[in-house]
């Protein structure tokens, strides 16, 4: 015998200023996702989507935008980012913009020098302004987190 299950489930206009029981699922049906409450925040913290999440994806032989900078910087869309030109010092690659779907990346400098790393847009990393970016050395892989909008917190594996 199957048995269904129901969530409790509501447009986002009427789940503005509902507080979800902590560990209650509720369904955003406005937005279609999932919203798991800890009993405080209103409606609940939004789980992400799959689409949301850059999740066990790689891409290889990335070359750095030549003459660095933010703005024309080599855009980094995988988990796992691997540069391997890095033609002179400071040539540009940049993080994904930071949102709670984007948890995490991680960028291996396989490059002949030292690449800077910025975010994008207003993003900062370590909180370096986000026009300075940080430098990540040749050889070296970095790993960045970012749990909250706007912020990436990171640094060096070897």
């Amino acid at each position: 015998m199957s048995v269904q299950l129901q969530i409790r489930r509501n447009s986002a206009a009427n789940l503005a200023g509902f507080v979800a029981a902590q560990g209650e699922i509720i369904a955003d049906t406005t937005n279609n996702r999932l919203i798991l409450g800890d009993g405080t925040t209103s409606p609940g913290w939004a789980m992400a989507k799959l689409a949301e999440v850059l999740l066990n994806s790689q891409a290889d032989t990335i070359a750095a935008h030549a003459g660095g900078g933010q703005a024309s910087a080599t855009l980094l869309v995988a988990t796992i980012n691997r540069v391997t030109t890095v033609a002179s010092a400071a040539d540009s690659v940049k993080l994904s913009p930071s949102s709670q779907a984007n948890v995490l990346q991680i960028v291996i400098n396989d490059g002949a020098n030292a690449l800077q790393l910025f975010g994008s847009g207003s993003d900062t990393i370590n909180g370096a302004a986000a026009t300075t970016g940080i430098s990540l050395a040749a050889g070296k892989v970095g790993i960045f987190f970012s749990s909250s909008a706007g912020i990436w917190r990171g640094g060096t594996l070897n």
